[in-house]
């Protein structure tokens, strides 16, 4: 039987400046997480842009293509009033319909890592990409993080020190 996580996984709704106050916060604690943390899963579009609310409004222009998922505690209740909304991991996928999705930023709090919180958001983004009809998912990986991924079921060489560019092939071709 598996062990209870401490924590769960949400999809991040319509953060676009229609979207509703939490969603927008949440989208916005996530961009702030990936820039707080240097050391990051893996990333694409890394360091586009430093300010939180200029990559919120990049990522809404693909707001039909692009998911933000979050980790936060159990029993952390999310309203649209209060403070920040500490995470403790965020992804954010990027859809390309029938080809491949694109994990752009994984980061994970670095007082939570090894809990298995990269691991899940990962595999939430995987499934994202399955119930969108796309068998394939792409991402950079930070050579530190190279071991991670592959671990995950991708693949691809270390192309240098700094990263490299891995694939999974979500569904076997038999």
């Amino acid at each position: 039987m598996g062990e209870t996580k401490s924590y769960k996984i949400i999809e991040v709704g319509d953060y676009s400046n229609s979207g509703n106050v939490t969603s927008r916060k949440l989208a916005k604690s996530a961009f702030s997480l990936c820039n707080r943390e240097t050391y990051r899963y893996g990333s694409l579009t890394a360091e586009l842009c430093a300010d939180d609310d200029i990559r919120m409004r990049m990522a809404c222009d693909f707001k039909n293509l692009s998911r933000i998922i979050v980790a936060v505690e159990n029993g952390v209740h999310i309203d649209e009033g209060g403070g920040v909304i500490h995470l403790l991991g965020m992804l954010e996928l990027t859809l390309q319909p029938s080809l491949l999705a694109i994990v752009s930023n994984l980061a994970v709090d670095k007082e939570h890592r090894g809990r298995g919180i990269g691991s899940d958001l990962l595999k939430h983004g995987e499934n994202i990409a399955q119930q969108n009809n796309i068998d394939k998912v792409t991402l950079t990986a930070l050579s530190q993080a190279h071991e991670f991924y592959s671990k995950m079921g991708y693949e691809g060489p270390k192309l240098s020190v700094v990263d490299s560019i891995m694939t999974k092939k979500l569904t076997d071709e038999s």
